[in-house]
């Protein structure tokens, strides 16, 4: 059976880890910014816009809110997860969801 295809563009959502403390949430802001930073820079990755509003409430000890972000859709959704799995921290989120499902489903 073949893939579905994806959108132009995917909508998506990290869920910060549930009790997680400020230093942990630090870090998960931490990484969010150098991921933003570097594929805004070079223009290379998915990344197409990240509510920045949200990902600084990490940073600044606000109680941690859902992080909307869209994503180009070309390259397929597993591709599109492999990808976040090697920016974001799966310690540090109850769970991403691409396209409206979670990162842990696998199917296309």
């Amino acid at each position: 059976m073949p893939a579905t295809p994806m959108p132009s563009e995917v909508r998506c959502q990290i869920l910060p880890r549930r009790g997680a403390n400020a230093e942990q949430m630090h870090v998960l802001f931490e990484r969010v910014a150098d991921w933003t930073e570097r594929e805004v820079s070079t223009g290379a990755g998915p990344l197409r816009w990240l509510d920045s509003a949200a990902a600084w409430g990490l940073e600044l000890d606000a109680e941690p809110v859902p992080i909307d972000f869209v994503l180009r859709g070309d390259g397929g959704r597993r591709r599109l997860i492999d990808h976040l799995r090697e920016v974001i921290p799966h310690d540090l989120v109850e769970d991403v969801s691409v396209d409206g499902r979670s990162w842990r489903d696998e199917g296309d």
